[in-house]
């Protein structure tokens, strides 16, 4: 059994390489790990999201679903792109109505 350091539920898990994974979750959960998957780090991230689904095309291209923590009325699900491997902050973001 692996340990991942946070007690929020966890939704999604991709590994873009056999080395390098993400796991998303509730709460603004992202973890990584580089090492197989031995040792999870959480990552900070602004974007006040409850992550479904995470999924890269390779090493570098990544996605994410989210709905934000807070409820506003009229609000759906996000899609977030990142083009440098990064999750954090989702700072090169595609972002879309989702319905």
């Amino acid at each position: 059994m692996q340990f991942s350091g946070t007690t929020h539920n966890l939704k999604s898990i991709h590994f873009p390489t056999n080395q390098t994974g993400y796991i998303v979750g509730d709460s603004s959960t992202i973890l990584k790990t580089n090492d197989y998957g031995t040792t999870w780090n959480i990552l900070p991230n602004t974007m006040q999201m409850s992550w479904k689904s995470v999924f890269f095309t390779d090493i570098n291209t990544g996605y994410a679903v989210g709905l934000p923590d807070v409820y506003i009325p009229g609000d759906s699900s996000k899609i977030f792109k990142t083009t440098d491997g990064e999750l954090i902050g989702m700072l090169n973001l595609l972002e879309r109505q989702y319905n």
